[in-house]
């Protein structure tokens, strides 16, 4: 589900590109939309049956384990922010390119700062 919502959300974003009409924006919105809440359901009965039964009596995982999954994640927002003025003309936003950079840069400091402060109230203080 989650693999299909994310090809939605890409078939959305370059729809003129790739030559689907103006007349499939909505539906194939709404089969996203539709994708992710499922996904966001399907988890929270995950975590429910998880919750209940008797394997979270056993001990967290390291904090290795815990800071490789947040480096790469944090690597990868970066990544993407900033290379926002080269794949940016594929969605149809049209900017001078040192307009972009500038949205880029912006984009990129907004988003670390977010992540950041998301992972410092995740984290829980001993």
């Amino acid at each position: 589900m989650l693999v299909a919502g994310t090809l939605l959300i890409l078939l959305e974003v370059f729809h003129k590109p790739i030559g689907v009409s103006d007349d499939w924006e909505w539906p194939i919105l709404i089969a996203m939309g539709a994708c992710l809440v499922m996904v966001f359901v399907l988890q929270r009965r995950q975590k429910s049956r998880r919750s209940t039964s008797a394997e979270t009596a056993s001990s967290p995982p390291n904090l290795i384990q815990q800071k490789t999954p947040r480096w790469l994640s944090l690597i990868l927002i970066i990544a993407v922010s900033l290379s926002g003025p080269w794949w940016l003309p594929y969605t149809g936003i049209v900017l001078p390119f040192p307009n972009m950079v500038a949205v880029a840069i912006s984009t990129c400091i907004t988003s670390v700062t977010i992540y950041v402060i998301a992972a410092r109230r995740r984290t829980p203080k001993v």
